[in-house]
């Protein structure tokens, strides 16, 4: 759905709104790919393989857009396409790894976290990343239909 969604709006439908409304929809798809990779504990692909300096972006991944002000998330510039649905395949084909070989006792483990509390355990965790998923999917897709009309199978 959402390589669909990209590919058939991607450079003309960015921002949505005044530029202190703003809904990227690059930004969307760049937020649910990187959420996986906090659960891990190992180095994120981010800085592993240095994305960062593609999106234009910090090292830190916890500085990756929430809590930025107006400006700063106006200011910013995604990547191309091919840049951002590349991180997007790799991330979902990482996440799919990590979350195939979770253990019960995996599940458990308490992990760090930021909103809306400072811990949770990793089964809990990606509760909140399913409705985040579903969150920034919807989201897109109404940028969509919003700039090209509504329906699927366009």
């Amino acid at each position: 759905m959402t390589e669909h969604l990209i590919d058939s709006m991607y450079g003309d439908v960015n921002i949505a709104g005044t530029p202190h409304e703003s809904i990227f929809t690059d930004d969307k798809v760049f937020n649910v790919t990187e959420l996986v990779e906090r659960l891990k504990d190992e180095p994120q692909l981010w800085s592993k393989d240095a994305w960062y300096e593609r999106f234009s972006m910090p090292e830190d991944a916890d500085d990756m857009g929430m809590g930025w002000s107006n400006e700063r998330a106006a200011a910013w510039q995604s990547p191309s396409k091919d840049i951002l649905m590349d991180y997007f395949d790799r991330s979902n084909a990482a996440a799919a790894a990590y979350i195939g070989s979770l253990s019960e006792a995996d599940l458990a483990r308490e992990i760090q976290w930021n909103a809306p509390t400072a811990t949770m355990v990793v089964d809990d965790a990606l509760g909140i990343l399913v409705w985040d998923n579903i969150v920034h999917g919807g989201q897109v897709a109404y940028l969509r239909g919003y700039h090209q009309g509504m329906g699927w199978h366009r």
